[in-house]
Order: C-alpha cells, then structure tokens, then sequence
C-alpha cells in the first residue's frame, strides 16, 4: 500500500530502535517518568557540583602560578645578588693572595 506524501510510517512494533523506549513509557507511565526525572535533577546536581569544582580548581591555579611566577623572580634576584657577592669574594681572594697578610678585610 502506498503511502500518502508528508506521512511518515513507523513500522510495526519492534522495526525501530525506539519501541522500546516508547514501550517502557506506555507500559510504566508517568510515575516512572517522574522518578526519571527525579534521577535527572539529581545528576544536573551533580554536574553544577563539578562545574564549580573545576571553577575553584581553576581559580586555585591561578593563584598558584601567581606565587610560582613571585618565587621565580625571587630566585632570580637571590641569584643575581649570590653572584655579584661571589664575585666580591673572588677579588678579596685575589688580592689576599697577591698582597698576602697585608690585606685586610672590613666587615
């Protein structure tokens, strides 16, 4: 039998893969529906739960590689200032050994 133009033919019962769903709506009705949707807040719960999780990890690390990017500097300038004392120190060393006991050091 033809079928009439704009309709769309479902298939006897079990041909698509959403009789079932259909089924367990028509046979459990709406109070399953409810606990669905029940279950379906519940897990949107969640899901903003985790989302805001992820914001404060987020902003957490943020916050840390802030204080990384201070220690670093930190570092930096500790290394600078270490290096031009151990250069002081070289040319003490230096001239304690050219003039020997003559030098004196001021503290």
């Amino acid at each position: 039998m033809a079928q009439p133009r704009g309709m769309l033919c479902l298939g006897r019962r079990g041909d698509s893969p959403r009789w079932p769903y259909i089924d367990n709506y028509v046979r459990f009705g709406p109070a399953d529906s409810a606990d669905q949707d029940e279950r379906l807040t519940l897990l949107s719960h969640s899901i903003n739960r985790q989302n805001h999780l992820s914001v404060q990890i987020g902003d957490e690390l943020d916050i840390h590689h802030e204080l990384l990017e201070d220690t670093d500097a930190a570092m930096d300038r500790t290394a600078s200032r270490l290096n031009a004392a151990r250069r002081r120190l070289d040319h003490v060393a230096d001239n304690a050994k050219q003039y020997g006991e003559h030098q004196v050091l001021q503290i």
